[in-house]
């Protein structure tokens, strides 16, 4: 059927012809019949007939009489019909403008409700990537768990450098709890001189990290990698428009985040291919301190020094250089976080600079939420 108003205009009745109502309220198409009345006689008129008011002059004609069909009406009937057709065409009219409106309204209301649901699921869908992270994630967000045999996790053959960070994770929390995480999520602050920002940052697998530093509408996005350089993100998404960093924005936000990730991935996960990962280095002693150091070297060239503690096995400094860039990493105020004790405070200083350029401090650490980055 055709939407309403889709009909062009009845054509106009005849002159003679009307709508009338019977005595149940249905419309009746009713024809006209105009007639005038023969003249009036002297004998016709009753002149001594007082209801006339007054004389009828003789020869004059009478006035103009209509009959419809056995029903006399007169021309004020007529125009009475004219104008109820007129005030039907009105009433038509005013219905459809009604009924336009209706149908705006609702296509508004319609419009509105789906663009407050897609504002509350997306308010949703950033709340939980904060504050409690999906349970599920795809495939290459983990890492494959059939790849870390034995209650260990550790693989490694027995070496010096080997033993040595064995020791390590010992001490922060056993080789078992530390081979069997696969993902972190971290919130702290981030301090440069005396500006402080607030930054989260979620750890997936083979060593990347996406870091949000700020709160909107200020906030920056940033995609790590332990093996290669930092990338800006033009927006949330990971997988968005992005500008490569330079090798010293890079190290200084890889210094700021990354701790044991290289370590954790050729101990835990890459053992199948190398299994003698580091380099001893031998005793070095730094600012009065005696450290058993180690080296690693990841694919891309990036050379990391670490220094640990002889008496504690703690991760104490670790030293990066590519490029002709180098840094500095302190850690500081080791505190247990779900069974792993790792540094609250991690200081760094750029290309040997004695005061350091920026401090993180690490405020919630979580493992193993399997998170995935914001596509």
């Amino acid at each position: 059927m055709p939407p309403y108003g889709a009909f062009p205009p009845p054509p106009p009745l005849p002159e003679n012809m009307g709508i009338e109502y019977d005595q149940n309220g249905n419309p009746v198409l009713v024809e006209y019949e105009f007639e005038e009345s023969a003249p009036a006689t002297p004998a016709d008129v009753n002149p001594q007939n007082p209801q006339f008011g007054g004389n009828f002059e003789a020869g004059r004609a009478m006035p103009p009489r209509e009959s419809m069909r056995g029903r006399k009406i007169s021309q004020s009937d007529a125009a009475f019909l004219s104008k109820q057709k007129e005030g039907f065409a009105k009433a038509e009219e005013l219905e459809r403008q009604e009924v336009l409106a209706s149908r705006r309204q609702l296509f508004f209301k319609i419009f509105m409700a789906f663009a407050a649901l897609a504002a509350i699921s997306a308010a949703a869908y950033f709340f939980l990537d904060l504050f409690a992270p999906q349970s599920n994630v795809l495939t290459e967000g983990i890492v494959e768990k059939q790849n870390l045999p034995g209650e260990s996790y550790w693989n490694l053959e027995s070496s010096k450098p080997n033993n040595t960070v064995k020791r390590f994770y010992e001490a922060i929390g056993g080789t078992g709890k530390c081979g069997a995480v696969y993902d972190k999520r971290v919130l702290g602050s981030f301090y440069v001189d005396i500006k402080m920002e607030q930054f989260y940052c979620l750890y997936g697998k083979d060593g990347r990290a996406y870091l949000k530093i700020g709160i909107s509408p200020n906030e920056r996005f940033y995609l790590l990698n332990s093996d290669d350089k930092a990338k800006q993100l033009s927006t949330p998404s990971s997988s968005g428009p992005h500008e490569v960093l330079g090798e010293a924005a890079t190290q200084e936000l890889n210094a700021l985040v990354f701790f044991d990730e290289p370590l954790h991935k050729a101990a835990f996960k890459d053992f199948m291919s190398n299994r003698h990962p580091f380099r001893d280095l031998g005793n070095k002693t730094y600012n009065d301190t005696l450290y058993e150091t180690v080296e690693f070297q990841t694919v891309t060239g990036v050379k990391i020094l670490y220094y640990f503690d002889i008496k504690t096995k703690l991760l104490s400094y670790k030293f990066v250089s590519q490029n002709g860039v180098s840094s500095r990493v302190e850690y500081l105020e080791y505190s247990d976080y779900n069974g792993i004790k790792l540094p609250r405070v991690r200081k760094v200083y750029m290309n040997n600079s004695p005061k350091p350029s920026a401090t993180a401090f690490f405020d919630t650490i979580d493992f193993n939420r399997d998170m995935m980055f914001p596509r």
